[in-house]
């Protein structure tokens, strides 16, 4: 405790001039609060693994390896190779896939001039017209469902065709969930935009 006078000469202590000094519990509260905190942050953030370390296989990384690659990921492949100069093995380690798929990528390319993948079987047996009608229909309605389209194809065509591959067309032309789900929100943004502009026409 210390002691000191005030102007008037009295003497005053510590506590009675700064009461809150007297309890300082409230400091080794506050410091073991912001330990706490403190471990729990390191804890958290050293299971994140660094970016310079490859981090083990999960969910995440056995889906990017089992699924084929979208056709923007052999573009992006092949315009390292090409353009960037990375080798087969750089590439194939940075879009977790093997040495040997990176190659057969490149070699198509070369070979014809393409990126795509084979049509399936499915596919094969549909005249390229047919295809674009599909494509056409989900471009004209983009919130139909698959059954809908593989009914108004058969009507339209009198033959066969199975819902997965009037997916597999949408999608190798790009048409994917995301893409159909936002045609169909700027459709529903031009309706009321027009029913706007006929409601101002008719005043």
């Amino acid at each position: 405790m210390i002691v000191s006078k005030t102007k008037t000469g009295e003497k005053i202590s510590s506590e009675e001039y700064y009461p809150f000094e007297a309890n300082l519990d409230w400091l080794s509260d506050l410091e073991n609060v912001s330990t706490n905190r403190r471990a729990r942050f390191v804890e958290h953030f050293s299971t994140i693994p660094s970016p310079h370390v490859v981090p083990a296989p999960g969910a995440l990384i056995d889906h990017v390896q089992k699924q084929h690659a979208s056709t923007n990921t052999i573009m992006h492949a092949l315009y390292m190779y090409y353009f960037l100069g990375l080798n087969r093995l750089s590439i194939a380690r940075l879009f977790h896939k093997s040495q040997s798929t990176v190659s057969n990528w490149i070699a198509r390319y070369e070979q014809s001039g393409g990126y795509e993948r084979r049509r399936s079987a499915s596919e094969q047996g549909f005249t390229q017209e047919q295809r674009l009608w599909i494509v056409a229909f989900y471009q004209k309605n983009p919130t139909a469902f698959l059954d809908e389209a593989k009914y108004a194809f058969e009507c339209e065509f009198q033959r066969h065709i199975a819902l997965s591959t009037v997916w597999s067309i949408i999608h190798r032309h790009g048409l994917t969930w995301k893409v159909l789900e936002r045609r169909a929100m700027h459709i529903k943004e031009s309706d009321v935009l027009r029913f706007c502009s006929e409601l101002t026409s008719i005043n």
